[in-house]
């Protein structure tokens, strides 16, 4: 894929499994990447039904896209050496992974229909369903997530600082939820259609997995099985 002198290169495709298309933010038409191909700023990449695409940003920020998800690099600026002074992206539809690079934490911007993250040496994991309520799963360092202000409504914020800790924002909802430990559902899909990446690293290459992602499931499931103890006790005594 060639470039013009407005678009320019910000890093490259590493693996792509199926079919995941670069395309005009515009959308439509697009060429299909292979493994190593350049991605390029003002670029959306869009992974099919059951496809998978892994990516590594010129400042080693590392992006995943699950099938049927679609993300926009929307905008840069470019920093000194190896990094971006700004980098936004658009989480568009779909499950993500996000593990940031060498650029400073103010430099990165992800935002959503509905949402807009801000993040500190951090791994996570994102879902964003059709109506644009944004899940998300922090699996290392800290990530804000915020509830964009509407007209009769202030900007709601929560931040993410525990291992596995999950937020929720939501069009219909003024505020940003903590999901309760334990829960087994988020935004009306299961937790591992949600998160499918901490789920199960297995599908992805070493350097796109995160160290502890699948205790987030692991840990659940014990507590569920808690939960369940917990509840026939209560039963049995009455």
């Amino acid at each position: 894929m060639e470039a013009s002198a407005q678009v320019r290169p910000v890093g490259k495709a590493v693996s792509i499994v199926q079919q995941v298309v670069q395309s005009k933010a515009s959308g439509g038409g697009g060429a299909a990447l292979s493994s190593g191909d350049s991605i390029y700023h003002g670029r959306q990449l869009r992974a099919s039904a059951s496809s998978r695409g892994e990516f590594e940003l010129q400042d080693e920020t590392r992006l995943v896209l699950n099938a049927n998800s679609s993300l926009l690099l929307d905008d840069l600026v470019v920093g000194g050496g190896v990094s971006f002074a700004k980098l936004s992206l658009n989480a568009v539809s779909g499950a993500f992974r996000f593990i940031s690079g060498n650029s400073p934490s103010e430099a990165y911007k992800i935002s959503t229909a509905v949402s807009t993250l801000g993040i500190r040496g951090t791994a996570f994991d994102v879902y964003v369903g059709r109506g644009g309520e944004t899940a998300v799963m922090l699996l290392r360092g800290r990530v804000q997530i915020c509830r964009r202000a509407g007209v009769r409504t202030e900007e709601s914020c929560e931040e993410l600082s525990r291992r596995c800790q999950i937020a929720l924002s939501e069009r219909a909802s003024d505020n940003v939820e903590l999901l309760e430990t334990g829960q087994q559902d988020v935004a009306g899909v299961p937790l591992e259609a949600a998160f499918p990446f901490a789920a199960n690293q297995s599908v992805l290459n070493p350097e796109f997995r995160v160290r502890g992602a699948s205790s987030c499931f692991s840990r659940r499931a014990i507590l569920r099985d808690r939960l369940r103890i917990r509840q026939q006790l209560r039963l049995t005594r009455q």
